[in-house]
């Protein structure tokens, strides 16, 4: 596992919120995703090449129910009027340990795990204020992944970002 440390500059993603159970968070982040895809061309101009899936770091993996939020970048100064469903999520500059997902299901939910482990052992820590969220970036091109069915997916193929922040000393 080749992890990267990087600083991603503010964006601001369309987004629509998919929220469910961990077991049932797959078909809800498709159709959140298809909420979103019915707003591209009027608000993103089509011009996206990845789907973001953004996870709220702060709050503990083993909830019940997960909140997660999906979408796309939006181009800088773009201003979205009310748009039902969606919004605008502002992510500020920010550090993130980023890593490549590629293989099947356990193989993801394992790299999730050794990441978790990389950063501990390195010099920083998981920054886990309120609001802050890490994020998947799935490329859409060849085969967009979420319109393949939850239960059906099993090749993986996305960049993890976890925010990060340098260790404080005693």
């Amino acid at each position: 596992m080749e992890v990267s440390v990087r600083k991603v500059p503010a964006f601001k993603a369309l987004v629509c919120e998919a929220e469910g159970h961990f077991e049932e968070l797959g078909q809800k982040v498709r159709k959140a995703w298809r909420t979103v895809g019915s707003h591209l061309a009027e608000y993103a101009r089509g011009e996206e090449e990845a789907g973001y899936v953004f996870i709220p770091q702060w709050e503990a993996p083993s909830s019940s129910v997960l909140r997660l939020k999906v979408g796309v970048h939006l181009p800088e100064n773009r201003e979205i009027p009310d748009a039902g469903d969606l919004e605008v999520l502002s992510v500020p500059e920010r550090t993130y340990a980023v890593v490549t997902c590629r293989g099947g299901r356990e193989e993801m939910m394992n790299l999730y795990g050794r990441l978790e482990e990389w950063i501990g052992g390195s010099g920083y820590e998981p920054d886990n204020e309120e609001g802050v969220y890490s994020f998947e970036v799935n490329p859409l091109k060849p085969v967009n992944p979420f319109d393949i069915p939850a239960d059906a997916i099993d090749a993986f193929h996305f960049d993890i970002y976890r925010a990060v922040r340098l260790r404080h000393q005693p």
